[in-house]
């Protein structure tokens, strides 16, 4: 299951990757942009979750991080190119933002995984919010 994630993820990746390196306002759509964003980072909290409660494999959790932070740059492009934008500029700055705070939160459930340690009810709770928050914000 985490290969396919793994791939799907490599695919989107990839195309708004290349599109994305040199970007000018108009170049690729913003809504679509937002939209596969999106979705690979709801992906990634699927398969955060499932390892962080289940087997955990750190080369997996490396390079869906890695993923992760090139789809996290292009965001940041599209953000800044579109920042005086009406409807997209506050679009992607909530968008930045709840990434951020997220993966800022998941850092500790991460670093106790790593050691080997099991994840509270409270952590596995919060993991379960997160990703309600990321499809009702992001996905919808």
């Amino acid at each position: 299951m985490k290969s396919v994630f793994i791939a799907v993820l490599c695919v989107l990746l990839s195309s708004s990757y290349v599109t994305a390196t040199q970007l000018k306002k108009g170049d690729q759509p913003v809504e679509e942009v937002f939209t596969l964003a999106s979705v690979q980072f709801a992906t990634h909290l699927e398969l955060m979750h499932m390892m962080l409660t289940g087997d955990w494999d750190e080369k997996t959790y490396q390079r869906f991080s890695y993923y992760d932070g090139l789809v996290y740059q292009i965001v940041k492009k599209y953000e800044k190119v579109y920042q005086d934008d009406p409807v997209w500029g506050p679009a992607m700055k909530r968008r930045v933002e709840l990434q951020l705070r997220i993966l800022k939160r998941m850092n500790p459930l991460v670093e106790k995984r790593q050691a080997g340690d099991e994840l509270s009810d409270d952590d596995r709770a919060w993991l379960k919010a997160a990703h309600k928050e990321v499809l009702e914000k992001l996905c919808k």
